[in-house]
């Protein structure tokens, strides 16, 4: 019965987490349709006109969660402003802690640079979380 109690009391805290949740998403073009997979199906697939609309703010009704949008050029804005010593510092980081590397340490670099890209547009919009559908991004 305890443990019954403490499960419920870990799912009010999650739904109280949702509504704190603000998700920085990064597509190609701002009015990309989201929520939607395609990846070579219907090619006839189309959405409303109406769609992100309304699914954001469905998504904002049921779970208090937000979602903002950033296009892909802000994205590569935010990374051709990336200090190229703290993206360094951090891939070697990442190569010290690791178990195994099995690319090479520019590779690792480009990553950093990504994720220091995506962290400054993440604290500029307030963010705490961040989904990415761009492949050139996260290739």
């Amino acid at each position: 019965m305890f443990n019954d109690l403490v499960y419920k009391i870990k799912l009010i805290r999650v739904i109280k987490e949702l509504g704190d949740t603000r998700i920085l998403m990064v597509t190609n073009t701002i009015d990309e349709n989201i929520a939607q997979v395609n990846y070579r199906g219907d090619v006839n697939q189309t959405f409303p006109d109406y769609h992100n609309l309304q699914y954001t703010q469905k998504l904002k009704e049921l779970y208090g969660v937000e979602i903002v949008r950033v296009g892909a050029e802000e994205f590569y804005e935010a990374a051709a402003k990336v200090n190229s010593k703290e993206a360094e510092k951090i891939a070697d980081q990442w190569i010290k802690g690791a178990l195994r590397v099995e690319v090479n340490r520019n590779e690792i670099i480009k990553t950093a640079r990504g994720y220091l890209a995506h962290d400054a547009l993440r604290e500029k919009y307030n963010c705490n979380a961040i989904s990415t559908h761009i492949r050139s991004i996260a290739a």
